[in-house]
């Protein structure tokens, strides 16, 4: 911790930028979202079924629109992008209360999924990789506490609020607590600061570089582009241990009643243990963040995989649910929480910053993809006879095909390094 504490007050406004975007961003977030489902549907007269093909799409549009925008991180002054998303989701946020159209819902809902969920946690994690190049890993793990923050505050915010005022007037005080603290909090921090320059010209902290950073800064300036990344065989065979996480545990957290069903478990023990995910989750973030740093994400990366596969395991065949589940919950919020440190800052490593932008914008595109297949998939397999049993066995295979997939990339990466 004392490692992390000389870091953050070295560079304390830099990450502040970057916990303050992750932390708004859960304004997007489904958590959130879903705390309003109950208002929309009543205001505009809406089935469950229409509501969540409502949020489906805005969620896919979103992903199609950061293929877009995503990569104007890597053109434009990231003061100026920062603030400009900032101002429409605050617009957004307010207009929202004041809707009476289905279409004009439909629009506006989008934007706040866009800007936040998509666009404040890419700037984000974008920004610090390009930032620190050999740190990264921390400053990504610490960042990554916002989405913790959030996800701990805002639940909580929200139902107290709501038991004071409507819901237009709620979504009112957030747009107007955005525009009276956060905006005036981000215009403080990035006064001055290294990133209002563009990529060619960051500042790389030559007095805070690592002896990992020697190889990073031969490749700072590799001239990958999304293209190229896209015909390199090591991307795809990287996609599935990255990608394992979200398909499987979106699938199995929206099969919790199931899976409690099927083991005749009382829920409230799957829901106790969601504080273990949450605490192992900001652990994973925070330990994964400086082995990173100090070895490297291809070497950490196998790490992460037995770790879900474990947890997947426990609670499939292991016949002592506080433990296993308890144990399950662990394992998955350790390998969430590293995940999300690799999966921000392995794209960096293997085809420099330049281009970070754009080449992270389909990497978000997939991810968002993938979330929105896997309740969809474990649906339709639980509907066509399979357990969850069967289902967490194909799971468990997946987990070792991704590791066998992973093994061939560490080795072509080492043959193909300088």
């Amino acid at each position: 911790m004392k490692y992390y504490g000389l870091f953050i007050l070295k560079y304390h406004r830099y990450l502040l930028f970057g916990l303050t975007l992750t932390f708004c961003s859960c304004v997007g977030q489904m958590f959130f979202i879903g705390l309003f489902g109950g208002d929309f549907r009543g205001h505009f007269a809406l089935s469950y079924g229409e509501l969540g093909w409502i949020y489906s799409m805005t969620t896919l549009l979103s992903g199609f629109f950061l293929l877009w925008l995503g990569p104007k991180i890597d053109i434009y002054q990231v003061s100026h992008f920062t603030l400009t998303v900032v101002v429409i989701l605050i617009s957004a946020m307010f207009l929202i209360s004041q809707v009476e159209t289905l279409i004009t819902f439909f629009i506006i809902l989008f934007c706040i999924r866009f800007c936040s969920q998509a666009m404040l946690g890419h700037i984000a994690m974008t920004t610090m990789a390009k930032v620190f190049p050999g740190h990264r890993g921390k400053a990504i793990g610490i960042i990554s506490i916002g989405f913790s923050l959030g996800e701990a505050i805002l639940p909580l915010l929200m139902v107290s609020l709501l038991l004071y005022f409507n819901w237009q007037q709620v979504w009112q005080i957030l747009a107007c607590t955005l525009s009276m603290i956060i905006l005036p909090l981000l215009f403080w921090v990035m006064k001055n600061l290294p990133f209002e320059s563009k990529t060619e010209k960051m500042i790389l902290f030559p007095d805070y570089i690592a002896k990992s950073d020697v190889i990073e800064l031969r490749y700072y300036d590799l001239p990958w582009t999304r293209s190229q990344v896209l015909k390199d065989t090591k991307f795809y065979l990287l996609l599935p241990a990255l990608l394992s996480p979200t398909l499987i545990l979106t699938g199995v957290f929206f099969s919790h009643i199931p899976m409690v069903v099927e083991n005749n478990w009382d829920i409230s023990l799957v829901a106790c243990c969601f504080a273990i995910f949450a605490l192992s989750n900001l652990f994973g973030c925070l330990y994964f963040g400086k082995k990173i740093d100090d070895k490297g994400c291809f070497v950490m990366m196998p790490y992460v995989l037995p770790l879900l596969g474990l947890g997947i395991f426990s609670l499939g065949f292991v016949a002592h649910p506080p433990l296993s589940v308890a144990f399950y919950m662990f394992c998955a919020g350790m390998a969430v929480g590293g995940n999300r440190v690799i999966l921000n800052t392995i794209w960096a490593e293997l085809y420099g910053v330049k281009h970070l932008g754009e080449i992270r914008g389909i990497v978000v595109f997939i991810c968002i993809i993938t979330a929105g297949i896997s309740p969809g998939l474990f649906g339709y397999l639980l509907d066509n006879g399979f357990t969850m049993q069967m289902i967490l066995t194909s799971s468990c295979v997946y987990i070792t095909l991704s590791m066998l997939a992973l093994k061939w990339v560490n080795i072509a990466t080492r043959e193909s390094s300088p």
